[in-house]
């Protein structure tokens, strides 16, 4: 932790590994951002509120106590991942969506977060997580994939 005036760089590769994250990878990250700022951030703002508005309403048609919906409301006070407490059931539904090809966070004891990220989630990506969401909650066999 002893930095003199001077920088005495590395020779060889090895100072990569040390002082900069690796070349290749950061390639990659900069096509991803090239992505991001082609879509531009008010779309994707745009567009990520009208998804997780829609998640909101199948999880507002699930059975009465099946979830609470602890994320706010209003897409001025939140982003597009929703927090949701699951009662006793939550490890129980993550892996019944896993297992069905979605993917959502499991936070221990009760609480799973989703999020449909406004690049890429489709609107059949949200409506297929809830169908799985009134299958699992309705105790019947899943038919598909999400």
């Amino acid at each position: 932790f002893q930095m003199g005036p001077d920088f005495v760089p590395i020779a060889g590769a090895e100072a990569w590994q040390r002082s900069n994250p690796p070349i290749l990878p950061l390639a990659v990250v900069g096509a991803a951002m090239a992505l991001f700022d082609r879509a531009g951030t008010a779309n994707l703002r745009a567009r990520g509120d009208l998804l997780t508005a829609w998640l909101l309403q199948w999880l507002d048609a699930l059975p009465a106590g099946s979830v609470e919906v602890w994320t706010p409301r209003d897409p001025a006070q939140r982003g597009s991942m929703l927090t949701v407490r699951v009662p006793n059931r939550a490890a129980e539904l993550v892996e019944f969506l896993a297992a069905r090809g979605a993917v959502v966070d499991l936070r221990r004891p009760d609480i799973v977060r989703m999020t449909p990220a406004p690049l890429y989630t489709s609107w059949a990506d949200v409506a297929a997580l809830g169908r799985l969401l009134q299958q699992f909650f309705a105790g019947a066999p899943a038919s598909g994939q999400a």
